[in-house]
């Protein structure tokens, strides 16, 4: 037997992992870069995005989050790359309020101190950063504003923080054991590695550890054995992590450990030929683009390929909010609900405050054949009529103190 998980962040809530919400304030409120008018960029650039979509039909600032914020900020650097280089590519926000944005962002000599022949600016630290051009300067904001991501990441990750929750591991460790009989092939949209160091469970990562002298016994990635070993435990962190290494690895003790990322993850175009700037987790709303490149590809063509065989598909706190990911998802239900297959079963483990379920949520299970009522009992595990689709409403914790999955996993 094979059983599928896939997690999205609502499944790491419950040892403290930020919010989406949470990240954004972060980002908004930092005040290590400010514009001319003395506002932290991160809030500036939120405020163009609000004001560019103010108006549009549908529009909900709740929806703008720090992905949005990276993004832009990647727009820009590339606006501002083609600009250098004599080749615009338009970028639609900073394209429609150039000027602005130009004077609030780059008026350094309003903002930073002079250096030689460029500026200066006293970080945390006793450090500084220094620069003399705007690309230089937004690789610096977007390299600082994903360490801000990590550093909340490693928070929750932390020894210290594990060790506050205790009964819920336990729980979580008696779920992995009740799957043991099967093969658990183990996808996250999230960066860390809690599932692995709250249990027992101990699956392949990806990456191996290296015989050769040179490499010094660091985790170096292994494209051929993700593409063909389907029948070992695996945890592959879909979007990237924290762990994952682009300049080598290395290897400290378990909390830390560090994989190397190939040659190829630092030279990185979109399908438009503008550059993305490097980090070793996909965020912002190039993701269709950053899966082209390894470790992601694989990842993703080992879960498409998992869930087309899988006999349980678990989804916990997974928002459904990436195209890629929904589209494995919705070929694998197709496919096995055509005839002469045996139904795919699956089972959706999220949570919502009341008896009803969010209708955006309702809507984008819907379009994967993943249809229920709209009207649930949070706290009951509830089974679809037509098929064998399973979901529970109040949240991962719940659902381990429940043990409603011995029902569905016997």
């Amino acid at each position: 037997m094979i059983t599928t998980i896939i997690t999205g962040a609502g499944a790491v809530l419950d040892w403290g992992a930020p919010t989406t919400t949470t990240l954004t304030e972060k980002l908004k409120t930092d005040i290590t870069f400010k514009t001319k008018s003395k506002i932290t960029v991160g809030q500036y650039i939120y405020n163009k995005i609000e004001e560019k979509n103010f108006g549009t039909i549908g529009f909900d600032k709740s929806q703008i989050n720090f992905e949005h914020i990276i993004n832009l900020i990647e727009s820009i650097y590339n606006y501002i790359k083609s600009d250098t280089e004599k080749n615009h590519l338009e970028s639609t926000v900073y394209t429609e309020m150039k000027d602005e944005i130009e004077t609030e962002l780059f008026s350094f000599q309003y903002i930073y101190k002079k250096h030689g022949n460029g500026y200066y600016y006293p970080i945390k630290g006793n450090n500084e950063i220094c620069f003399d051009n705007r690309k230089t300067y937004l690789r610096f904001i977007y390299n600082h504003f994903i360490e801000i991501i990590v550093n909340e990441i490693e928070k929750y990750e932390s020894k210290e923080n594990i060790e506050k929750y205790k009964k819920i591991n336990n729980k979580f460790n008696k779920f992995i054991q009740t799957l043991g009989k099967s093969t658990i092939r183990y996808y996250t949209t999230n960066y860390d590695r809690l599932p692995i160091l709250i249990s027992d469970f101990s699956p392949f990562e990806g990456f191996s550890k290296s015989n050769e002298s040179h490499l010094k016994g660091k985790y170096v990635f292994e494209a051929l054995e993700i593409g063909s070993n389907r029948k070992d435990n695996c945890y592959y962190n879909l979007h990237g992590s924290i762990h994952h290494n682009h300049e080598g690895g290395r290897i400290t003790n378990e909390i830390d450990k560090t994989f190397a990322i190939p040659n190829d993850y630092n030279i990185q175009l979109n399908q438009s030929d503008e550059e993305l700037l490097r980090s070793s987790i996909i965020t912002g709303m190039n993701k269709s683009s950053r899966i082209l490149f390894s470790p992601h590809l694989s990842f993703y063509n080992s879960f498409n390929i998992d869930c087309l065989h899988t006999d349980l598909l678990v989804i916990i706190g997974y928002s459904f909010s990436d195209v890629h990911l929904n589209q494995a998802i919705k070929n694998a239900i197709i496919s096995r609900a055509a005839e002469g297959n045996k139904e795919l079963r699956v089972l959706v483990i999220d949570y919502w405050e009341d008896d009803t379920m969010d209708y955006k949520l309702w809507h984008k299970m819907s379009s994967l054949k993943l249809v229920y009522s709209t009207v649930l009992s949070p706290k009951s595990l509830i089974k679809a009529k037509s098929n064998p689709h399973y979901i529970y409403g109040d949240g991962l914790k719940s659902f381990l103190k429940s043990d409603e999955f011995d029902e569905i996993f016997k």
